[in-house]
């Protein structure tokens, strides 16, 4: 039986989002606006209160959160809201020219060193990913998998097309071949052919 801090790292490892963990999900897009409303709020925050730098400082949860979670585009899009927050800030007075800069600088070295480290990690996940994810699935099999992804999983491994699915679970196609790749992600599986094959092992 494994020790204590090691079944607790195991928890925190699956509460916590991985790199790019919202990438290409249908939620990716409201917690991108949900980053720019904040961003929003720290800058009316600056305007309104004398505490600028500390409020200021704010910005770069959200400006951090896009960088480990989101898509390149959006991330980007977040990143320019952020230092057009600044800008804005500093045009209006509210924070001097020098602050602004070195808060500017902050913001675009920590989203980079963010960006770059959630880059490299989902990188040597992708190599590592398939032999532990391969070794877990022995154990655990569709337990590992979201109630939607085990409907759509067992779905595909029936042989269904992603129309036919989308149909069926009344989700779009696109959608489908979303959870799908998820489902091939989480299980090492290479693509739905190895699913189909895979079924009965997974729990499917």
């Amino acid at each position: 039986m494994p020790p204590t801090p090691i079944r607790s790292a195991d928890n925190v490892a699956r509460i916590l989002p991985g790199p790019f963990a919202l990438a290409g999900r249908s939620d990716e897009i409201a917690v991108a606006a949900g980053c720019i409303a904040l961003l929003l709020l720290v800058f009316v925050g600056d305007l309104v209160t004398p505490v600028q730098v500390a409020l200021t400082a704010l910005g770069l949860i959200p400006l951090l959160a896009a960088s480990w979670l989101l898509s390149d585009r959006l991330a980007l899009a977040v990143a320019v809201v952020a230092l057009g927050q600044l800008v804005l800030t500093a045009a209006l007075g509210a924070v001097s020219i020098p602050t602004a800069v070195s808060e500017a600088t902050a913001y675009v070295v920590l989203g980079l060193v963010v960006r770059l480290y959630a880059g490299s990690l989902a990188e040597l996940l992708s190599r590592q990913g398939p032999v532990r994810r391969a070794e877990v699935t022995s154990r655990t099999g569709a337990e590992m998998l979201t109630k939607r992804e085990r409907e759509v999983a067992v779905l595909a491994a029936q042989g269904y097309t992603a129309r036919e699915i989308g149909m069926q679970l009344h989700i779009g196609e696109r959608t489908v071949e979303t959870h799908v790749a998820n489902v091939c992600s989480k299980l090492g599986l290479k693509a739905k052919v190895e699913l189909v094959r895979a079924a009965s092992r997974l729990g499917l």
